[in-house]
């Protein structure tokens, strides 16, 4: 029962990574650069409307389920299996939790709030969009990488 319910959840644990990589990486690619390349004015305005709808049930679902899900593989392997490719998955669910999750909760959303309060502060706007996107965008490429590499350690337990 385990080993099955373990093989359900790694593959969606895969799919929901990739998933989650295709929206980072398009911040990281082109997003991010398109809203500098309209001003810093715009731009700020742009990135508030975005991190206000993202927390809509949709996206919430995905980022949520999709780190329940790392988490499920993680204590399942720790707990209930000893399967050769148990280390690889470990590795998968660590860098899942702690890349993506961990990497949002304590860099990502503390920068998308610090531009909201930016809004109407005195604060001067071009330098703060300036340093959020210095930050941000090096904190979403390594959520970006490590959704990848998680997604791709989830299909090569697999081939173990």
């Amino acid at each position: 029962m385990a080993n099955s319910l373990l093989n359900v959840l790694v593959t969606l644990g895969a799919v929901l990574s990739f998933v989650m990589t295709g929206i980072y990486f398009a911040f990281s690619n082109f997003i991010m650069r398109s809203l500098n390349a309209v001003g810093y004015q715009e731009a700020i305005s742009a990135m508030n409307s975005i991190n206000r709808e993202i927390v809509r049930p949709g996206f919430m679902l995905l980022f949520f389920g999709s780190s329940f899900t790392a988490l499920l593989v993680l204590t399942l392997i720790l707990f209930f299996d000893s399967a050769p490719f148990s280390g690889v998955l470990i590795i998968g669910s660590l860098l899942y939790l702690i890349g993506m999750f961990g990497c949002t909760a304590v860099f990502n959303v503390p920068l998308n709030n610090r531009l909201m309060a930016a809004v109407g502060s005195g604060k001067d706007l071009e330098r703060e969009w300036s340093y959020y996107l210095k930050k941000w965008t090096r904190w979403n490429h390594i959520r970006t990488i490590c959704c990848a590499m998680s997604g791709l350690l989830y299909l090569c337990s697999y081939l173990l």
